[in-house]
This record gives C-alpha cells, sequence and structure tokens, in this order.
C-alpha cells in the first residue's frame, strides 16, 4: 500500500525526517528502496551518528541496496573511505556477495592505508574460505602488513587448515615471524594442530625454527603434551632432537619429566649427531636421578638400559 505513495510525497517526508528515521525507513521499507535512493543519499550517508546505508547494506549482504547506493554514487577514480568501510563490514560479516559487488564495483581489496580495515585479514578471521578465495583471486596480497603479525598466524592458532593452505599457495610466507619470533610451525606445533604443521612444512616452512626463547617446534610440542606432533615431528629425519631452549631443556629432557617412555626409546634409536661417546655419564645419570625423584621407575628402567648399552659400546671402542 505505502509503495503507491507518489514520489513528491515521499520526497516531502522524508525532507522532513531526521536521518536516523529516515535510514530505518529506507531499511526496513523494501519498496522504497528505489524511490527513496536519492533522499538516503542525501540525509543517511551524511549522518554520522548512524550506521551509513552502504555499510548496513553490505554487511547484511543486501546486495540490490548495495547496487542501487553504487548507482547513485558519483563516479570518481578513487574509491571512497564509505565504500572501503563497506568493503571492510562486508568481509567481517562473510558476506560473500556483497564484496563481490563492491570489488566488481572498483572498491580496492588493499587500502592504501590498513586502520584495521585489510578486507583479506578480517576475512582471514572470519574464517570464510570462499571469501578468502575470491579476495586472493582479485589480487590480495596474504603476507604480512606493517605492524601486524602474519595472518596465517591465527589460522594456527585455530586449526584453520583450508585457508592456512590457500594463503601459502598465493605466496605467504611460511617462515615469516612475529616480535615474539614465533612462526606458523611454533605456533601450530603449540595448539597441537598436526594437519596445520604439516601444510606449512609441504610449503617450506622450516621444522627446527625457534622462537625466542629458543623453542623449536619439538620442544614446544613437549611442552604442551601434543603427542600427535611430537610422533609426527620424531619420523622427520631434520628434526633437531638435541636442540636446547633457554631454559636448558632438550627433547630427551622433556620426555623424561613427562613419563613417556615410547618418546625416549624413538630418540635413542635415532642416531643423534653432536654427542660424544660418553655423553650418557653427564646427560643419562642425572636423568636417572630426577626420574627416580618424580618416582618414574619406568622412565628410570629405559634409561638404565640405554647406559648399560651406550657403556658396553664404549667399552669395545
Amino acid at each position: 500500500m505505502l509503495s503507491t505513495v507518489p514520489n513528491e510525497i515521499l520526497f516531502t517526508i522524508a525532507e522532513n525526517l531526521s536521518p536516523g528515521p529516515l535510514l530505518h525507513l529506507l531499511l526496513t521499507c523494501r519498496s522504497f528502496h528505489h524511490s527513496l535512493s536519492r533522499i538516503m543519499l542525501r540525509h543517511a550517508l551524511a549522518d554520522k551518528d548512524y550506521t551509513p546505508a552502504l555499510v548496513w547494506a553490505s554487511r547484511e549482504n543486501q546486495v540490490p541496496l548495495v547496487k542501487t547506493i553504487l548507482a547513485h554514487t558519483p563516479a570518481s577514480g578513487e574509491a571512497t573511505e564509505l565504500e572501503e568501510l563497506a568493503l571492510a563490514e562486508a568481509c567481517r560479516y562473510g558476506s560473500l556477495e556483497a564484496v563481490e559487488t563492491l570489488l566488481d564495483h572498483g572498491v580496492p581489496h588493499t587500502p592504501p592505508e590498513d586502520n584495521g580495515r585489510n578486507p583479506l585479514r578480517l576475512a582471514v578471521r572470519r574464517c570464510h574460505p570462499p571469501l578468502v578465495r575470491l579476495l586472493l583471486s582479485r589480487g590480495a596480497v596474504p603476507d604480512a602488513l606493517p605492524g601486524y603479525p602474519p595472518m596465517a598466524f591465527d589460522l594456527c592458532r585455530t586449526g584453520q587448515v583450508e585457508i592456512l593452505r590457500e594463503l601459502l599457495a598465493a605466496g605467504a610466507d611460511p617462515n615469516a615471524r612475529n616480535h615474539h619470533m614465533s612462526s606458523c610451525l611454533t605456533l601450530a606445533a603449540e595448539y597441537g594442530h598436526l594437519e596445520c604443521l604439516k601444510v606449512a612444512l609441504e610449503y617450506g616452512a622450516e621444522v627446527n625454527v625457534v622462537d625466542r626463547d629458543n623453542d623449536t617446534p619439538m620442544i614446544l610440542a613437549l611442552y604442551c603434551q601434543r603427542w600427535d606432533v611430537v610422533e609426527f615431528l620424531l619420523e622427520q629425519e631434520e628434526c633437531d632432537l638435541v636442540a636446547r631452549n633457554l631454559r636448558g631443556f632438550d627433547p630427551l629432557n622433556l620426555a623424561c619429566i613427562t613419563g613417556r617412555t615410547d618418546v625416549i626409546k624413538k630418540i635413542f634409536s635415532k642416531q643423534v649427531p653432536g654427542h660424544d661417546s660418553f655423553w650418557y655419564e653427564s646427560e643419562l645419570v642425572p636423568m636417572v636421578s630426577l626420574a627416580r625423584m618424580r618416582h618414574r621407575e619406568e622412565v628410570v628402567e629405559v634409561l638404565e638400559q640405554e647406559i648399560l648399552r651406550l657403556w658396553l659400546a664404549s667399552s669395545t671402542l
């Protein structure tokens, strides 16, 4: 019924409304979208106390309204701040069709100044694979921004392996660091996301990368008792099993402390470089004492067997 009201009357009504009620009227009465588009641009888009209509429509994935607003926006060589904000909000809320419409209109996928509105970063945080793929296909850069940690870090914390693969395939650096010197691999190991760790290695991550505490992925996985990650890393030929962190712990120390005899045996079964033939006197004997103090009798038994084997091997030299 309201849609039959002549435009002249609608314009008169709208001219006497404050921007807030006008915006509400526009957004709740779809039949008014085209009739009020010019009034809306004059009032609602200039109002600072209410959500601008373009931003609201983009956030809610109201594509017809987005197109109407853009059609009534004066053409210019550069996207307006409002259009960049609309794209950021569409990415924040996972509004795929609205994002595609704004990109087709010429809104940049990478704004000149980030200001927390980088569309790809927001899509990654939203964990929206189709949206991430769309932005990457349009040329969005998947690497770190000045002042921000690499985008892949949140994915390694949360285990979003599908999006992690998209970023790495698009050229993100698997060995990028933050100010803590953490990397994709150290975070995946710490949080126990084995599939993310495998993908990072597939794209060239360094298996023995260390953070600012000199913790390797193996040491972090042992600290956090991520046993599936530990077992996988033990199978990697390049994995360093003698590296020590700044607290003086190496993988064997931590395996003894946690009582994992299977891990201890696996470490012993690998040829561990960097130790002379009598390293067990300074390393394994103190571990036996520590294991006894912790009542880890099964660990004591494994260590004593290894000490005996090493002693016999050295005595025949």
